[in-house]
Parts: C-alpha cells; structure tokens; sequence
C-alpha cells in the first residue's frame, strides 16, 4: 500500500497550481498518513486552496460571458470557446475536491487524534479499545479472551449501561453473533460519516431500540382561533396524524487482511478495521438514502411517489415534482427564457417554513450546467465558497453534492430541494457488531462488520423535485 507521511504537502502542491492543477487522483489503496495523526492545515494552505478556487471561478464566467455573446450573436458558440469553459467547470470541481481533502484534514485535526491517543474518551474505553484490537489478532488467546471479557464490561460499567441494554448487545461470548465494536471505534466511525457524507448532517438520524420503530406525523398542521375574553372558544381542526415506519436492512463490510500484517506489532487493528469499513458504509448509506427501494434496506427518497399536484391536494407520502421546462435538460437562453426559471419555481413550491432550513442537492456533472445559469441582469446564480466548511450557494441557498443523484437526462429528477431534517429519517439501530473469519480465504483474515439501518420519508411536503420535461 502506498503512504504518504505528509497529506499537507501532497495537497499543498496541487492548490498552488491554481487554475491549471491537475486532478487530485488518489488510488485505491492510498493511506494519507502522518506520523502523529492528522495535522491541521495552516492559514496560509486554507487561503490558497480559496483563491485559487475563486480565481478559477472569475476565469470561468468571463469565459461562459463569452460563450453566451457568440449565442446571441450568431446562435451557437465557438468550439474553442466551448471547450475553454467546459475544462474551467472541470478545474472548478477538482479544485473543490481539494478544498474538501483540506476540510476532512483540519476537522480530523481539531477532534484531537481521539483513535488515536484516546484523549476524548474514558479509561475504561482506551482499555476496551486495546483488548479488542489484541483479540482481534488471536481471537483463540485465552488470555485476550480473558482480558477482553474484563474490559468490556468495565466499559459497560462506567458508561452506566442497564443490564437490560447490556444483554441486548451482550459481546462476552462472541461467537456466531460477533462481538459488539468498542466505543473508541463506533464512536469515531459515526463522527467521520458525518464529515464525508453530506446527506447524513441534512437528515434526521435517530438511534432506535427495534426494527418496529414507527413515527406519528401530523398532516393537517396545528389549527387556531382568536377570541375575546368572554367568547365562546369553537373547537379547532382535529389534526391528521399518519404513521411512517422506515424499512430496515443489515449493512454490512468484509474487508480482509493477510495474516502476516497481523503479526507487525505496528499494525493498529482497530483504525485499520475503522479505514476500511468507512468508505463502504458511506457509499451504502448514501445509495439507500437517496435511492434505496425498500427492500432489505432503507426506501430513498427518489423512490417515493411523485406527482406535480400541489401539496393541498396531493397524496401524503408523495413527493411534488416541477419541470424544468424542455425535454431532455434546462430551457435555453431566451429573450424571454432562462434555464434558472425552473430552479426558481422549485424553491417557491416549498413552503416558507422549510425554506429556512433548506438546500439543494445535485451531482457534481449537474452543478457543473448549474453554474453556467445567470439572472436577469446578468449576476451568476452560483456563488462558490470562500471558506473550508462552507458549502456553495445557489439563489443563495446551500449545495450539497451527491454522486447518487441522477444526471440530467429525459424523465431524470437530477436536482432536489428542500428541507431534508423534517424531510427524511435515517433510524441506527443500535449496536455495531463484529465477527472475526480466517477460514473462508486461506492466507488472509476477514472481519465481518455490519449494523442495522432503516429509513424513509417523513413529511412527503419537506423535499421537491426537479424533473426533466417539457
């Protein structure tokens, strides 16, 4: 496996080419390693992944500037032309990739190394963590096994877990059932979902005891009167209460070690475990979240019903759609006409108490038509970030990007909008287990890691769709 000890440096090389870097192409297999744990990135490195992101965007209007002049002059645009803003959308995105490496870096950072040093959990957990990577190792150790079976119920101890809470996730015996992952690695594997997954931090995610959770939602909205002081108080609409219940699956990773790397006494069992379970359970989450069909797995959104009525005379659990207005993408620039209208439509179908919460989401080759759209006067809708951590703006509201949604294309819905916390429910059901296999592949131990997830849409009204049609 190919390591790199300073992931600043590798990163710092690419920002400073500005407009004309390179893609940030990390392999498969590549370890960003330092020596310490992660190291925060300077106030210098920020402002220059920054800059040179906003000088590449000044670069790509003025050239889109021209693109639309030809059209207007002579209805179509140069090919010179054309290919100069298309390869300045592509520098855009690569720089954004870069300004994204650099925001896992510092967040990673400011957590203070917990994988790594322990500093943000209990003694209890540091000693839970440790028996656990040696059993790992030799799970046949009687002495690991031993050890193991003191320190984990220490740890269950000083988090003050009931025994009831305790026999439904009980790990001392291990077995077919596995063993449940210590805190130090659960923990820490939650805190970095929240970081690459973007569609994780917009939805409600609850920790629920049972695959049967079912929640109540109110339909018809609280009801009110006024009155005077002497006044007969007439009673108020009774509420309409619908009950959604996420559908659950087990999620799951297999990765796989050769026996030898379990002999390096430098070998950290518990991040390497924690390294290669964590981009598999993005990738699983985020394609049941948006697309999911239910079955064994969570319902996506994308899967819901849809419709164009409005939200007074729509189907509860349907999700309204607007068209974008031309068959097979955006509506070309008009006198009269801009592909942005629809975008605009968008935003207004949803109710202004979800506007205040809420953002787009879109693929990266869909942000890339986006950005090109302007208003009447000419100003660019888009408006990239100046700051790591903050998200890019359309119509000044947040983007958020995901590789899961659809790219534009006839009868596509490439382009949501909406309130996603009080739109969609993302159900943990608690407990994230673990099962040791070194006999099915000779030569190599596997781990067979999996947790139980559920979602679906909560409130239908909270999320719309832009769909492509005439």
């Amino acid at each position: 496996m190919m390591k790199i000890r300073n992931p600043l440096s590798f990163l710092r090389k690419s920002v400073l080419m500005g407009a004309a870097a390179t893609a940030l192409t990390i392999p498969t297999g590549l370890m960003l390693e330092t020596r310490d744990g992660p190291e925060a990135p300077s106030i210098k490195e920020i402002n220059e992944a920054v800059e040179g992101l906003l000088k590449t965007f000044e670069e790509f209007k003025s050239a889109n500037d021209e693109r639309i002049q030809q059209i207007e002059q002579k209805g179509s645009a140069d090919t010179v032309t054309v290919e100069k803003v298309e390869k300045l959308s592509a520098e855009i995105d690569k720089m954004k990739s870069i300004r994204e490496e650099l925001d896992k870096l510092k967040k990673r950072a400011a957590r203070g190394r917990a994988i790594n040093n322990g500093s943000d959990f209990t003694k209890e957990d540091r000693e839970h963590y440790k028996a656990f990577s040696q059993l790992m190792r030799n799970p046949e150790d009687s002495k690991a096994r031993a050890e193991y079976k003191q320190a984990e119920e220490a740890a269950r101890q000083a988090a003050q877990v009931s025994a009831s809470e305790a026999r439904a996730v009980s790990t001392l015996l291990g077995g077919s059932g596995g063993y449940a992952v210590p805190e130090m690695i659960a923990r820490q594997l939650e805190e970095e979902l929240q970081e690459i997954f973007p569609l994780r931090n917009l939805v409600d995610v609850r920790n629920v005891g049972t695959k049967d959770y079912k929640q109540l939602v109110n339909t018809h909205g609280a009801d009110y009167g006024w009155v005077g002081e002497t006044d007969v108080r007439a009673e108020t609409a009774t509420s309409n209460l619908e009950e959604v219940a996420p559908t659950f699956g087990t999620l799951y990773a297999y990765p796989r070690a050769t026996e030898e790397s379990l002999d390096d006494i430098f070998f950290d069992v518990g991040r390497w475990i924690l390294d290669e379970t964590l981009d598999a359970f993005r990738m699983g989450e985020e394609v049941a979240m948006i697309n999911g069909d239910g079955s064994k797995k969570p319902t996506g959104f994308l899967q819901q019903p849809q419709a164009t009525a409005d939200d007074d005379t729509r189907a509860f659990g349907t999700i309204q759609t607007v068209a974008s207005g031309a068959a097979a993408g955006f509506k070309p620039v008009t006198a009269d006409d801009s592909p942005a209208d629809a975008i605009l439509d968008l935003i207004y179908k949803l109710k202004s108490g979800y506007r205040s919460n809420a953002r787009f989401l879109m693929n990266r080759a869909t942000a890339g038509q986006v950005r090109k759209f302007k208003d009447g006067e000419g100003n660019y809708l888009w408006q990239p970030s100046a700051q790591l951590g903050q998200p890019d703006r359309l119509f000044s509201y947040a983007v958020a990007e995901s590789e899961q949604m659809p790219d534009v294309a006839a009868d596509a819905t490439p382009i949501a909008f909406g309130d996603f916390r009080a739109g969609y429910m993302l159900c943990n059901l608690v407990g994230l287990r673990i099962t040791r296999d070194e006999v099915t592949t000779p030569g190599y131990v596997k781990w067979y890691l999996r947790r139980r997830l559920g979602g679906i849409t909560k409130k239908s009204e909270a999320i719309k769709l832009l769909k492509i049609e005439a």
